[in-house]
């Protein structure tokens, strides 16, 4: 019989290939030439909403597709101690809305957009932050690095490696928005358990 602590793990497992399996039905798609999942502007504004939410499972090509899953699984196996199945679920769905209407509403010169890379950013803030609160101080270092990396996107652009790999330009912005929702998911969610004692207490 597994033990909760194994149980958890292979939920968290299976979220992590549910959501790469979504994203190659749509990178599938995607691929074929059918823009059905794209974030696409236009759309959007005619009453397309679903888009909001459908645009960052799909990717240009496979290498993209493969960079980003990777880049989940990676951060699931990193943060498997803060992680549970439902919380990937609920912050992922909360940064893909949350991506989405930063960049419809500050970004009107955006056309379209793909990819899961602003969500993974989130999701990464998120479970760093959440350890940096549970007071494992050492996750400061890597919430450094997410800082690091967002300053140097925006200050020298993406790295043209990236780039040419996936295909497509990358959309800094998404990336920062992605960091700056994690962290507010983050913040929101410690202040609410801290309210919850204190009032039990």
């Amino acid at each position: 019989m597994l033990i909760p602590a194994h149980r958890a793990g292979l939920r968290l497992a299976l979220v992590c290939i549910g959501v790469s399996a979504v994203s190659l039905f749509a990178t599938l798609l995607t691929v074929s030439g059918n823009d059905a999942w794209l974030y696409q502007r236009e759309s959007l504004l005619s009453g397309q909403w679903w888009h909001l939410l459908t645009a960052h499972f799909a990717h240009a090509n496979f290498a993209h597709w493969a960079l980003n899953m990777a880049g989940l699984a990676i951060i699931a196996a990193i943060y498997r101690r803060e992680a549970t199945a439902s919380s990937l679920i609920t912050v992922t769905g909360v940064l893909t809305l949350w991506v989405s209407a930063a960049l419809l509403l500050l970004h009107p010169e955006l056309v379209w957009y793909l990819g899961f890379s602003g969500v993974l950013h989130g999701v990464f803030a998120y479970y760093a932050l959440r350890a940096v609160l549970a007071g494992e101080r050492v996750q400061l270092a890597a919430l450094a690095m997410l800082g690091s990396k967002l300053a140097y996107e925006h200050g020298f652009g993406p790295a043209s490696a990236t780039q040419t790999l996936i295909g497509v330009p990358v959309v800094a912005e998404a990336h920062l928005y992605g960091a700056v929702g994690g962290f507010l998911i983050a913040v929101g969610m410690h202040a609410s358990r801290i309210r919850r004692l204190t009032t039990t207490d």
